[in-house]
């Protein structure tokens, strides 16, 4: 699956804001924007690579991740984020 193209999410001064291609901004979290990045720079991500990186980047158990993955993915998916 891919990111949407007119969406992004821009860092600035320790913020992270998701910008939707209508010009709506909502602020995430340091977890959302850093897989945000992972998969906007992969072009094609799954869940595993989403994981892997949270395990790389962070102190957490391959479960977690996996875990913290699916459940951002999800996320994305119900706000139309992602295409197939």
């Amino acid at each position: 699956m891919r990111l949407r193209g007119d969406c992004m999410v821009n860092s600035l001064r320790g913020k992270h804001l998701l910008t939707l291609g209508d010009g709506r901004s909502f602020e995430v979290n340091e977890s959302f924007a850093f897989l945000w990045k992972v998969a906007a720079e992969a072009g094609e991500f799954t869940s595993e690579t989403l994981a892997e990186a949270l395990v790389s980047n962070y102190e957490i158990s391959p479960e977690e991740a996996s875990s913290e993955a699916a459940g951002t993915i999800k996320l994305w998916q119900e706000n139309s984020l992602t295409e197939q």
